[in-house]
């Protein structure tokens, strides 16, 4: 985990910040031409957290990736 400020730390996976008590706020996806893969954006939030992740993926039939999270100022989240 990365520290966000002096009693926060940043997630290293999306499960890490499931477990740590962040949730999805905002989901946005595009598919392929073909409709065999799906790559999106998950934006997530923590109450009383002073900012919010965001995390990259691609998703097909058999499987999810993530990207790590990436923490982003509340004001450009909203």
């Amino acid at each position: 985990m990365q520290t966000l400020n002096a009693g926060s730390t940043l997630p290293s996976s999306f499960r890490e910040a499931l477990k740590s008590g962040w949730a999805v706020v905002k989901e946005e996806s595009t598919s392929s031409a073909d409709e065999r893969q799906r790559t999106g954006v998950l934006l997530l939030g923590r109450k009383g957290a002073p900012v919010r992740l965001r995390l990259a993926y691609t998703a097909t039939a058999k499987a999810w990736t993530f990207g790590a999270p990436e923490a982003i100022e509340e004001s450009l989240a909203a």
